[in-house]
């Protein structure tokens, strides 16, 4: 039976950790303990300004990236891009645990050995006590002979049962009944920890049911028409409407064991940006979201494949850390990147033809019952021009709106052309007598699949 032993640091008196963040003055903290793969420390935010204070807050979440500099007698002073591995709020002061990132070799050389010796000087085995002669119990003679040394060569040895005891004359009082056994109650933290621990590495579908977002006759039902038409479980199961993209994110989270974050706000750096390419984001729908010297950290919509993040970590140069994020919000995300880039023009061709779309949401999901019969004006291999009647949604500035999408289907023959478009401008025509005003729809394309944009790319020649 494997024995878990618990991980012993070296105890630090008089240590200074300061963490560094841009933007935010250092937090100096109090340094407890250390090794050489990550430290504990405490601070406190009562000190601190409240906009301050606030700052720092939003700022240490699990998971995420930090700089850390240490300084103590124990070990020579250091950096460290570290990962924040735990927080803990105790009544006057807040505990933090980190996880190092690469160390210099003689400080986790110095830092590894004085934790060893750390460890060493701190186990301790049980010492058991001699027994008095006067509470030691009377063998039988076998063993008392056995005890005493070997027999001779004309002896034999013989070992004897233990003799019956005697029952005694006195009647016995009578016992009392044991004790009930002991539980101890289980706190909110330690039933989520099981629950998660349980969840880990079940099917998506199992997750939702036990999460009591879907029935089992959903999934099952789910499952047969996602493998008729291709698509994963959970993207059927959203594009059905039956769960929301934060009900999937925090899914796939209970699943794999990764963090979640919130892409709203994210701001990816530009050089992470021409390193991946839109293309590759928009593809494996991913963002890159913030970056030290030893690791990059992204943000996804599903987990990846080991061999593309090995790609991904071939391309950048660097470890790479998942966090799950709220597909919708992602892929908005990486489209207003792709506007902010102004992305290189297509070529238009004319071509006429009918098209069929519906307004929907980032995810495809339709906004409205209404379906829209227009014709093309010109397609090019990044989207399509379309003339048709005013739409239902409402005035022309409200369908000018950045974030309205359209599920569009060019029909072109032998094959349909399907994707999801964005509105990026809209014209109102003149007005003819006795006729409604017919309007132009300009849709870039944000989401199309391969055989698709390849029918694209036929009729673009």
């Amino acid at each position: 039976m494997a024995i878990a032993h618990k991980r012993r640091r070296l105890k630090i008196t008089d240590g200074v950790l300061t963490l560094l963040a841009p933007g935010l003055p250092e937090l100096s903290c109090l340094l407890v303990e250390a090794d050489d793969k990550g430290c504990l420390g405490r601070f406190s935010l009562q000190t601190l300004s409240p906009e301050t204070g606030l700052a720092w807050r939003q700022a240490l979440v699990p998971q995420r990236p930090v700089t850390a500099r240490l300084e103590c007698a124990e070990v020579p002073p250091f950096e460290s891009d570290s990962f924040i591995n735990h927080l803990m709020d105790r009544l006057t002061y807040t505990e933090i645990e980190l996880d190092f990132g690469e160390l210099p070799a003689e400080v986790k050389s110095v830092l590894a050995r004085k934790a060893f010796s750390h460890a060493m000087n701190s186990f301790e085995l049980p010492i058991k006590a001699p027994v008095p002669p006067s509470q030691k119990v009377p063998l039988s003679p076998a063993v008392e002979m056995a005890e005493v040394g070997p027999a001779s060569s004309s002896q034999k040895t013989v070992i004897e049962p233990a003799p019956a005891f005697a029952q005694d004359s006195a009647p016995s009082a009578p016992q009392s009944p044991p004790p009930p056994p002991t539980t101890t109650p289980i706190s909110a933290e330690m039933a989520a920890a099981a629950d998660h621990d349980f969840l880990r590495s079940k099917r998506l579908g199992e997750v939702l049911i036990h999460m009591g977002h879907c029935t089992p006759e959903e999934i099952q039902q789910a499952s047969r028409a996602a493998n008729r038409t291709g698509e994963k479980l959970g993207r059927y199961l959203l594009r059905q409407g039956i769960i929301t993209p934060r009900i999937l994110c925090h899914a796939l989270a209970l699943q794999s064991g990764l963090p979640m974050t919130d892409v709203r706000d994210a701001e990816a750096p530009e050089d992470l940006i021409n390193v991946f390419s839109i293309t590759r984001m928009q593809e494996l729908r991913f963002i890159p979201f913030d970056q030290a010297r030893n690791f990059v950290c992204i943000a996804v919509a599903d987990v990846l494949d080991r061999n593309v993040l090995r790609d991904l970590e071939d391309l950048c140069g660097r470890r790479i850390q998942m966090f799950l994020a709220d597909e919708e919000m992602l892929v908005l995300r990486i489209d207003q990147i792709l506007q902010q880039r102004n992305p290189r023009k297509h070529a238009r061709y004319p071509l006429s033809v009918p098209v069929v779309y519906q307004f929907c949401n980032r995810m495809g999901q339709p906004l409205e019952e209404t379906v829209y019969f227009v014709t093309s004006v010109n397609v090019s291999r990044g989207g399509l021009a379309v003339q048709g009647v005013p739409t239902a949604l409402g005035t022309l500035a409200d369908t000018r709106r950045q974030d309205l999408y359209t599920h569009a289907i060019i029909k072109t023959s032998p094959h349909e052309i399907e994707a999801i478009c964005q509105i990026r401008w809209v014209r109102k025509g003149e007005r003819r007598a006795g006729a409604q005003p017919r309007w132009s729809i300009g849709l870039m394309i944000v989401e199309i699949t391969p055989e698709n944009q390849a029918r694209l790319d036929a009729i673009c020649q």
